[in-house]
């Protein structure tokens, strides 16, 4: 199944994403189209990216393919009062 290029408008921009992807398949590539990269995603990449800032998805591929995709949302981070300010500024990825 593919991943169309997206991207994560509901995450926090100052919090990475991180996406994990297991199984067996082959011929899948992982893309960050604003960027201008597309690479291998073979079993076992892990990727770590601010899911708000930079588009990304995952071309089709054969076999079989979870991808874990870790994220947070405004409220959960509300609500345990963690302080998010100086971590990512936007205008260094603009």
């Amino acid at each position: 199944r593919e991943t169309p290029v997206h991207r994560d408008a509901q995450c926090p921009v100052e919090w990475y994403d991180l996406l994990a992807t297991v199984g067996t398949y082959e011929g899948a590539e992982f893309e960050l189209r604003g960027v201008g990269i597309r690479y291998a995603y073979i079993p076992g990449t892990v990727v770590g990216l601010s899911g708000y800032l930079l588009k990304h998805g995952v071309s089709s591929c054969v076999g079989e393919r979870v991808c874990y995709a870790y994220f947070m949302r405004p409220k959960v981070i509300s609500r345990l009062g963690i302080l998010t300010e100086g971590q990512i500024q936007v205008d260094k990825y603009s």
